[in-house]
């Protein structure tokens, strides 16, 4: 069984159609083939443990990536019994998916919405370039997203004996027929919205650190991926400590780590705030502006594609409708991102040259 965060159409700061994928993330890590999986392709891949069962020890897991994908890929692993270790080259987790403010899209049976729809509703606004088996997945799976996080909220609630975040409120975000875009609703004592991506982030955090056979490395960036003689299966990542880059006169001083597994996940992110890889992959946008956190450099891609991993559909680079720009700063390279729930909830776009809709 694999199951899907679809953070998808409505709470995507600007990034590429391998990171739109990577919202959905494979959770039966321990069936996944060893080496390379990806949660930014959603290839569902085997892991063959036989190996690893005979030797009596736990397989292990290396992800690298702390966003949503990255968090509940790790989560899984280690609930499926597997030793797993998260690298995060910042020192706070989250990445991207920390930023996602609008909402979770899934299929609200509620209103009568169903898989059929979700899919035929992607496809439109994906002009029907989608991968019909992971749209498929995509859609079929994102209620077991929703109970996933559900879990995991009311986990965190009951120990902290806090009030439990329910992802309850359904809006209709760009794209859908349909109200399925899932947020919290607002704050019962000041009435604020509450930050879905924040939340969803820092419980999913709490929850992986208590878990015995799971370990956090932050300020680790992963440089490589270390494969066997002739590059079939990858075995482990090559990292190094992000404060050795300060500390170093030159990049041979740097302490690179190799690290063994057996199985390695990429929940590493986009690449729109490199204009390098925008310019190589999607030239057409490279000068606009990018409401990604800085460290969205496609490094997992650089990596992967080192060690001739293919890749699909980069020229696919969503571009985000509006963003927060400062009047006398227009031509900024970095955004704060207006979330399409500002416009599913009421928002409406003004020409600042005609001064109406």
């Amino acid at each position: 069984m694999s199951m899907f965060l679809s953070l998808f159409l409505a709470s995507m700061p600007r990034t590429n159609w391998m990171a739109i994928r990577q919202r959905a993330v494979p959770t039966a890590i321990r069936h996944f083939r060893g080496g390379l999986a990806s949660a930014s392709t959603v290839v569902p891949q085997r892991m063959d443990v036989t190996s690893v069962c005979e030797t009596k020890r736990k397989p292990k897991v290396v992800v690298i990536g702390s966003g949503l994908a990255g968090l509940t890929a790790a989560i899984t692993a280690a609930e499926s019994s597997a030793d797993v270790l998260l690298l995060e080259k910042n020192d706070k987790l989250g990445g991207n998916s920390a930023k996602a403010t609008s909402g979770i899209n899934s299929v609200n049976a509620k209103e009568g919405d169903t898989p059929e729809r979700f899919i035929e509703d992607t496809k439109k606004a994906g002009h029907q370039v989608n991968d019909p088996g992971l749209l498929e997945l995509l859609a079929e799976k994102s209620t077991d997203a929703l109970h996933f996080l559900h879990d995991r909220l009311v986990s965190d609630a009951s120990e902290s004996g806090g009030t439990v975040n329910e992802l309850s409120n359904a809006i209709r975000g760009g794209g859908h027929s349909i109200a399925r875009t899932f947020r919290f609703p607002p704050d019962s004592e000041t009435g604020r919205p509450v930050p879905v991506g924040w939340t969803l982030v820092s419980t999913l955090e709490r929850h992986l650190r208590k878990l015995p056979n799971a370990q956090i490395m932050s300020g680790m960036e992963v440089t490589g991926l270390v494969t066997n003689k002739d590059q079939q299966k990858v075995t482990g990542v090559k990292a190094h400590r992000t404060s050795d880059d300060t500390k170093a006169s030159d990049s041979a001083s740097v302490k690179v780590e190799s690290i063994d597994a057996d199985a390695v996940i990429l929940a590493s992110g986009g690449f729109a705030a490199s204009e390098g890889l925008l310019h190589r992959y999607a030239p057409k946008f490279a000068q606009l502006p990018t409401t990604n956190g800085a460290w969205a450099t496609g490094d997992g891609l650089e990596i992967a594609t080192g060690v001739g991993v293919a890749t699909r559909d980069l020229v696919h680079v969503q571009v985000h409708p509006t963003g927060f720009l400062h009047p006398s700063r227009p031509r900024e390279r970095s955004v704060f991102l207006a979330p399409e729930a500002l416009r599913a909830c009421g928002g409406v776009l003004i020409s600042p040259t005609l001064h109406r809709r």
